[in-house]
């Protein structure tokens, strides 16, 4: 493969990496909650982020990201989501919709388990889309003491890329593992910290990206929830860091 050929892919990998993560879990985290809205509640969450990148020929880039959740049950939520970018080749990306199941809980623990399908309804031609299918299943447990929260996750997503070509250079599974803690240091104010690791979704990357992710989540009602939050990221070619602010509304 010529070098120009993989500098694209790595660059195309990274591009639509920003997209995708925001549509993971409720801003600023990676890590998913098996939190459920409960039957006929409703939500709103929207975000948005500013990331930079080490790689060359690689600009800033203002994503952001709309989900709306409904309570299908007291253990069942359906989702739609909706990522995009506000600079540079600004559009809507791969749309995905799914559903989170709250299968089990207890006083101190809760299992959930979250399924998601991709289409590759943004424009490739601006780095909207990775023209691939995907579906993705995340497992989750949850273990509250008190102040303190945590989750943990393991992630699986796989691809169907439409063009044979443009997805020989991509691995069409990949992984995650993350952890996220919560802790509530006074009334409605959550400081949180998020760590991961992820296979490489590139066939020239080796070895397996990491994140850290540090936030604040402030509840200004019950029902209105906002957000900060800012994640380093380095893979086997680049490092990146991104700054974000969102909100969640729920009636």
């Amino acid at each position: 493969m010529q070098k120009s050929t993989i500098a694209y892919h790595l660059m195309l990998t990274a591009s639509l990496s920003c997209l995708s993560l925001a549509s993971w879990a409720a801003h600023p985290l990676v890590t998913e909650d098996p939190n459920v809205q409960t039957q006929g509640k409703q939500q709103w969450e929207l975000n948005t982020d500013t990331r930079r990148s080490t790689m060359p020929g690689q600009s800033n880039q203002q994503i952001s990201a709309l989900t709306y959740t409904y309570g299908a049950n007291d253990q069942l939520d359906v989702f739609i989501n909706l990522p995009g970018r506000l600079n540079q080749f600004a559009g809507v990306g791969d749309a995905s919709a799914g559903v989170k199941y709250l299968f089990a809980q207890n006083a101190q623990h809760s299992y959930g388990l979250k399924l998601e399908a991709f289409i590759p309804s943004g424009a490739e031609r601006k780095g909207l889309s990775d023209n691939a299918y995907q579906l993705s299943t995340t497992l989750i447990h949850s273990y509250h003491q008190d102040q303190l929260t945590v989750h943990s996750n393991v992630y699986m997503n796989w691809h169907h890329y439409r063009d044979e070509q443009a997805g020989s250079g991509q691995h069409t599974t990949v992984w995650r593992l993350s952890g996220a803690a919560f802790y509530e240091f006074r009334p409605g104010w959550q400081a949180v910290l998020d760590l991961g690791l992820t296979s490489p979704e590139s066939r020239q990357e080796k070895r397996w990206q990491r994140y850290q992710t540090l936030g604040l989540i402030y509840a200004c009602t019950p029902n209105l929830d906002l957000d900060a939050g800012l994640q380093w990221k380095q893979t086997q070619s680049s490092r990146s860091h991104q700054l974000g602010i969102g909100l969640a509304w729920r009636y």
